[in-house]
Order: structure tokens, then sequence, then C-alpha cells
């Protein structure tokens, strides 16, 4: 499930937009809104700050926890000599 996917189904929990804000501590905003990095997701009505994978795995995951809901993200790393394991794929998981 990707970031934006977790979100989604999140609000379709009935999930508020002050509770989500607070529960992930991710940088969302009502409505459309397209600087600064921002990403708007029309079947949520919520516009996401872009963020790095780890900081995609942390709220995603707390929202895991909140929903008691198992979350699953597929890695792969880039082609680069900065990379931990370059060109290589691997999976996270939790689980209630």
């Amino acid at each position: 499930m990707t970031w934006f996917a977790s979100l989604t189904f999140t609000r379709s929990r009935r999930l508020g937009f002050e509770e989500l804000r607070k529960l992930t501590r991710a940088q969302i905003r009502k409505g459309s809104y397209s600087d600064e990095g921002y990403k708007y997701v029309p079947e949520i009505g919520v516009s996401i700050q872009g963020v790095d994978a780890g900081h995609a795995w942390e709220y995603s995951l707390r929202l895991a926890i909140h929903l008691k809901v198992p979350l699953k993200a597929e890695i792969e790393w880039r082609h680069n000599d900065k990379a931990a394991h370059p060109g290589e794929r691997g999976l996270m998981f939790w689980k209630p």
C-alpha cells in the first residue's frame, strides 16, 4: 500500500482530518494545494506533502497501528553507489 493509498484507506475508515494529521504527524492540508511539494489526492480531498521513503513508512506504520491492520512495503534501492543496497529489493512488514 502506498503512502497515498494508506491515507485514502484511512479516510475511508472515517478518521477526521485533524485526527489524521495528528496521528501521522504528516504535512497535509485540506483541499487542493500544489505549492511546496504538495500533491492533491482527490479521493480524500486532501493535499499531502511529498516525503522520502523513511517518512512514508513511518506515517503509514502509525496509521496501521492505529487501525490494527497489516502493512507491507516493497523497497527497491536505486543503482547508486550511495544507496544502502544498490539495485536490490526488500520487503518490510508489520502485523497487528
